[in-house]
């Protein structure tokens, strides 16, 4: 097994064994119920259209979204920044893991959760919709597709962005709080930004703003689709939509390579301002050979079963 894949493991394996990721999962499935029992099926009488449809499926993913990101940044905060917060990262960056399948096996982990996480989002919908309570003239054919569109153009480039901005800013810091700050901006940034732009005139930049879609879902789709349409139409990746999810893949893949080519296996002194994003902590910088009056010969690290052992003697003894 790769290092890269014994990291990814072991880090599903520490967040499933923990009650957040479990509280995260209830919350959503609960919340999301209830807003499409009461504000989904309201709007689907009154509007005359399928609770089912893509439009309401889509909806119901953005506000579910919003959710999401308000209680699920533990998720990637746990996973960039654990082993520093807990102090345990001397121990960790001795081993002979490489960057590349420290960072990725962690990231790739927070991702799978975090898009299990949005997957409820369609589950809890499909549970609002078909479990007894709804009258069977609201509910229109079931389609795959309507479930399979809201979730591939709406909650995957979500989670890319999301889970990268709040990897970044938790690594950055070597706090899992730093995930909630990224998630904060986020959320300002998709909602009151966004809106504030787009009442300036500034529509089209407005839409580009908001990473998760809350926009051009209730208000293009909203005000442009009619009843018809909104039973039947698919949400499609064109125009706005596609617009959007390019430029917030842009910012997950910039994100993902910031945290990559930053991240060093050294020891960091904390920062002052650590509620910023873009300063974080500070390396501490091995000395210049010219400090020594006597040159150091190189050593040849060796990782057995008995340096193992003497890694964690030390580190209990401290």
């Amino acid at each position: 097994m790769s290092r890269f894949t014994a990291v990814y493991r072991q880090e599903i394996r520490y967040q499933l064994g923990h009650w957040w990721t479990w509280l995260i999962a209830a919350a959503l499935l609960v919340l999301v119920f209830l807003l499409t029992r009461d504000g989904a099926l309201a709007e689907a009488l009154y509007d005359d259209f399928y609770i089912n449809s893509s439009f309401s499926v889509a909806k119901g993913t953005v506000v579910g979204t919003l959710l999401w990101l308000v209680i699920g940044a533990a998720v990637a905060g746990e996973a960039a920044a654990r082993d520093r917060a807990t102090g345990i990262h001397p121990l960790v960056y001795t081993t002979s893991v490489s960057r590349r399948a420290y960072l990725g096996g962690k990231f790739l982990a927070a991702l799978s959760l975090n898009l299990a996480l949005l997957l409820l989002i369609q589950l809890s919908t499909l549970l609002a919709v078909y479990l007894p309570g709804v009258d069977p003239a609201i509910i229109g054919p079931f389609r795959p597709a309507v479930f399979l569109t809201a979730y591939a153009y709406l909650s995957i480039p979500n989670a890319l962005a999301a889970t990268a901005l709040q990897f970044y800013v938790a690594n950055r810091h070597g706090r899992p709080m730093g995930a909630y700050l990224a998630s904060l901006l986020l959320f300002v940034l998709s909602f009151f930004v966004a809106t504030f732009v787009g009442v300036q005139g500034y529509e089209g930049v407005g839409k580009l703003l908001d990473m998760v879609g809350f926009h051009f879902v209730l208000s293009d789709l909203s005000h442009q689709w009619t009843p018809t349409e909104k039973s039947h139409r698919l949400l499609a990746l064109e125009g706005t939509v596609l617009t959007n999810r390019l430029v917030w893949l842009a910012v997950a893949c910039l994100a993902v390579a910031v945290t990559y080519l930053r991240f060093r296996f050294t020891h960091h002194a904390a920062s002052r301002r650590w509620w910023w994003p873009f300063r974080g902590t500070q390396s501490v910088q091995d000395p210049s050979p010219s400090a020594f009056t006597t040159a150091l010969p190189d050593v040849r690290r060796t990782f057995d079963t008995a340096a193992a052992w003497r890694q964690v003697r030390s580190v209990a003894a401290a």
